[in-house]
């Protein structure tokens, strides 16, 4: 019952789940069909249903789940012993209080254990987002963008699928800064990224903020046309887009270079090599006028 009750609570129902599966095939192999084995599975199954109730009932809190959960159990221990279904548990006060306390202070240190390391693994899971995110913007930083572009490119490569990557940066961010001042390059930066998570396409996308002003977006299995679209979608959407900073209209451009590894073609390319194609591909933008697309091919480095 101990590992019933401990996985819904810090883990999932569909764990506690299999847990009860397991005891009663467990049960069913060791001890053959029987009466006894069908209380002792019915018993399995039915403090699973109450521990799931209660769970609900107490939305999803849970010490309260604990608490009730240990409780509600003791019914259990005095329907075992006035039934006597298994022949071991002849009715005795004594020996009924005696056996649930000793399940309530087992489950009380599982519990507690559990409820420790549930508590360590969220503040490792939470101290290693905290390092992979921007702070300013929440959007995914440096550190996380360098570990997935090597990664997916070099997984992209030997699979020769089709992968690209997207950077963009805001036209003229230091003039915005000279004339509003940094607070509203600082809230320009936040608008933008909520815009972009705006764009369908990029709503469960990874968005890296690299520098001061400057993005990326690694689009796995997506070649040239289809990320030159999403750039495109993506540059209109921040032009059309409204930044105010104290009631002051901010028009934000940017400027996006573009390149990809052409699904079933082999290209020696490196990773630093792949990243620097669509770098120059953002600076072509640039010196063309800003605020537009341009894309590099991966074989000739051509622009287009």
């Amino acid at each position: 019952m101990i590992i019933i009750l401990i996985p819904i609570i810090f883990l999932n129902r569909n764990i506690s789940l299999v847990s009860v599966i397991l005891c009663s095939v467990f049960r069913l192999f060791y001890y053959g069909t029987n009466i006894v084995s069908l209380g002792y599975i019915t018993i399995f199954s039915s403090f699973f249903l109450l521990v799931v109730v209660i769970q609900l009932i107490v939305k999803q809190n849970q010490v309260l789940t604990f608490i009730y959960s240990i409780l509600s159990a003791s019914v259990f221990w005095v329907w075992i012993y006035l039934t006597n279904f298994d022949g071991y548990h002849s009715y005795f006060f004594v020996a009924v209080v005696s056996d649930y306390l000793n399940f309530v202070i087992l489950s009380s240190i599982a519990y507690v254990s559990a409820s420790y390391l549930y508590h360590l693994n969220n503040l490792l899971f939470q101290t290693i987002e905290e390092s992979l995110t921007d702070e300013l913007t929440k959007l995914r930083n440096l550190k996380d963008f360098n570990a997935k572009m090597d990664d997916g490119f070099l997984k992209a490569r030997e699979k020769r699928e089709a992968f690209s990557l997207i950077i963009f940066d805001i036209d003229y961010f230091k003039t915005i800064n000279d004339t509003y001042g940094h607070l509203a390059g600082d809230l320009v930066l936040k608008n933008l990224a909520k815009t972009i998570k705006e764009i369908e396409e990029l709503k469960k996308v990874d968005v890296f903020r690299v520098g001061g002003e400057e993005f990326t977006i690694i689009l796995t299995k997506k070649n040239g046309t289809e990320s030159v679209r999403i750039a495109e979608k993506l540059r209109e959407k921040v032009e059309e887009t409204h930044f105010y900073y104290d009631n002051q209209l901010i028009h934000v451009t940017v400027s996006v270079g573009v390149t990809s590894l052409v699904k079933g073609l082999r290209s020696e390319i490196t990773s630093n090599g792949f990243l620097e194609l669509a770098d120059e591909a953002l600076y072509h933008s640039k010196h063309n006028g800003r605020n537009r697309v341009f894309i590099s091919d991966v074989f000739t480095g051509e622009f287009k």
